[in-house]
């Protein structure tokens, strides 16, 4: 499956100047991104409710909806949060088409029309947690 990340330009330099602070920074940095990954996650659960075709199969029941599905977890490098899809497979083909079906992109536009405020919410949250 693809992977794609976002890189938060400026975010960098301002994430350097913290780690010189030692643990306490990089648990507050990790707030920071949490806090921007919850926000991007609600987002992409709304996108996603929209392709959700909401018929009883027996993949839902199995491995739930697309919604219920998308959820984040911290990296393992302590540098951000991953938002993924866990079992639901079939993301890719909505994500990225297939022969036979056209792409939905509901990751990629959701990503793009949300980076300006996930940029504002680690803003935020470091100035709050810096007493800026």
């Amino acid at each position: 499956m693809a992977k794609s990340s976002i890189d938060v330009n400026g975010m960098n330099d301002i994430f350097k100047k913290i780690e010189k602070m030692g643990r306490e920074a990089i648990s507050l940095k990790q707030e920071a991104t949490k806090k921007a990954a919850e926000h991007t996650e609600k987002e992409l659960k709304q996108e996603a409710k929209k392709l959700d075709d909401h018929y009883f199969t027996k993949e839902n029941l199995y491995y739930g909806t697309l919604e219920e599905n998308i959820r984040f977890e911290p990296s393992d490098n302590e540098e951000g949060q991953i938002v993924h899809t866990h079992q639901a497979y079939w993301s890719q083909f909505l994500e990225f088409g297939t022969v036979k079906m056209s792409a939905q992109p509901f990751m990629e536009k959701t990503f793009h029309n949300e980076k300006k405020k996930m940029q504002d919410i680690i803003e935020e949250e470091l100035k709050k947690g810096l007493g800026l």
